[in-house]
């Protein structure tokens, strides 16, 4: 398995070990987390809600 630098952020799996998953809560901070690397290549909007009024984030990575 591959090493992940620490100065990157890391999934609530990635911490895990693969045994569990992220909340919500914790894929909208590692999310926050990503904006703040500044990557020029990264757009964080939203597609919407859930049913229960939680944000649907979408990120798109490109060079374009």
């Amino acid at each position: 398995m591959q090493k992940i630098p620490s100065e990157y952020p890391l999934t609530q799996a990635e911490v895990s070990s693969f045994s569990e998953t992220s909340s919500h809560a914790e894929v909208l901070a590692f999310i926050e987390a990503l904006r703040d690397l500044g990557g020029r290549s990264l757009q964080i909007t939203d597609f919407g809600n859930t049913p229960e009024g939680r944000v649907l984030p979408l990120l798109v990575l490109s060079n374009r």
